[in-house]
């Protein structure tokens, strides 16, 4: 093809690219999910007392270091993490968009029958059961105010009465349905976690196992807790992964034969 075609190519062959493009990022995931799930299943449990530095899969109870208070319930908590998500309607579809996400970042300790080890869930994956959600409008009002439908639960319409600037968020999407999730870890729920354990800078403890913490490593580490069974994990994570990539590639092999046939139109 000369190269003077290729300024009209490109706007031909935009739709495929972004085909393309989405597929390979679909696959991308899908990738990255298995691997996750090969390390699940390759690293064996440790109990918290013979752990040792480096990856490691540990089973126990949350127990508080700083007690905190789920913004939205109040509830006494090791760890919270809140969203909200307003309804955007168009023509063709209705998606739910991401507006409001706010996580504590305050180490924890997890703890079996033979020791306890401090947690950092700061970059890492915590994938818990909301426990609590409430969708509505933010006014409980439609039609200049003539008409009554569902409003958000009392304690988020408390919660954002608190706080201002996060109230001013959620007012800019007054008009939609708006979902709230909150979801946070109480002092004694059992856990699953995965990540690397690495000496704990100045630690002087005279029992090994609390010198360690539990975080993301770097580069590619991996941080992942959980409130599920690893078995559950495993089954649910590959599902995922494999439809992911299964879906990715054919996606980009789509986008990619596209991207040609177009090219090869063009250049006739």
């Amino acid at each position: 093809m000369a190269f003077s075609n290729l300024p009209a190519a490109i706007p031909c062959c935009c739709p495929t690219l972004f085909f393309l493009a989405g597929g390979l990022a679909a696959a991308g995931y899908g990738l990255k999910e298995y691997r996750l799930v090969k390390k699940i299943e390759d690293t064996p449990t440790s109990k918290i007392r013979s752990a040792a530095v480096g990856l490691v899969e540990i089973k126990g109870r949350a127990r508080c270091k700083d007690i905190l208070a789920s913004p939205v319930s109040g509830v006494k908590c090791a760890y919270y993490h809140v969203s909200a998500e307003y309804l955007h309607r168009s023509k063709n579809s209705d998606n739910w968009i991401t507006f409001y996400s706010d996580s504590s970042s305050k180490q924890f300790y997890m703890e079996d029958d033979t020791g306890k080890m401090l947690l950092d869930p700061a970059g890492g994956q915590v994938s818990i059961k909301p426990d609590f959600s409430s969708s509505g409008n933010l006014s409980g009002k439609a039609l200049f105010g003539l008409i009554d439908i569902k409003q958000l639960d009392k304690k988020v319409l408390d919660f954002l009465e608190a706080n201002p600037t996060i109230k001013a968020a959620f007012q800019q999407h007054s008009g939609t349905t708006i979902r709230v999730y909150e979801y946070y870890i109480e002092d004694g729920d059992e856990l699953y976690a995965l990540g690397t354990a690495e000496p704990i800078p100045g630690a002087s403890s005279a029992i090994g196992n609390e010198n360690l913490l539990l975080h993301k490593g770097r580069g590619e580490g991996y941080m992942l807790v959980s409130d599920s069974q690893e078995s559950r994990i495993v089954g649910s994570r590959k599902t995922t992964a494999l439809i992911s990539l299964g879906a990715g590639l054919l996606m980009a092999a789509a986008g990619l034969l596209g991207v040609l046939l177009s090219l090869s139109v063009l250049a006739l």
